[in-house]
């Protein structure tokens, strides 16, 4: 068996982009998911990854007007890779196929307000007594 699942939280870097090709309708988006860490000196760093992310068939085109710049969302999905040559390079790019897309609150903050610390990661180095593991 081959398990290929993928889940990020993120917000559209762009409007998304509705395309019928053939009998096939496909909705490309964008998505930027901010990853927290925090280095040795206890201070806050934040990574940004950019996902691009495709939906088809009639669901695509139910929730394309939906996914504007910005909207906080939730997709979930396989990898796809796509290989090419150009100027006798191999190139690559991988893509995320989604599922599902789950619209979050948008929950705006003015440009001037400090931004939220990131919740604690937890520990899971630690031993966890049986009765405390959920499955």
């Amino acid at each position: 068996m081959a398990l290929n699942l993928v889940v990020v939280e993120g917000r559209l870097t762009r409007n998304a982009e509705l395309k019928y090709i053939g009998n096939t309708i496909v909705c490309n988006f964008s998505i930027a998911h901010n990853h927290y860490r925090k280095d040795n000196n206890g201070e806050w760093s934040t990574t940004v990854h950019y996902f691009d992310c495709a939906v088809f068939g009639g669901y695509a085109e139910a929730i394309a007007q939906r996914l504007i710049k910005g909207v906080p969302v939730i997709v979930q999905g396989r990898l796809k890779q796509d290989r090419w040559e150009s100027s006798g390079e191999t190139k690559s790019k991988i893509s995320l196929l989604c599922n599902t897309v789950e619209f979050l609150p948008s929950g705006k903050k003015s440009e001037t307000s400090e931004p939220d610390e990131p919740a604690e990661a937890p520990d899971f180095d630690a031993e966890q007594p049986p009765e405390k593991i959920p499955f």
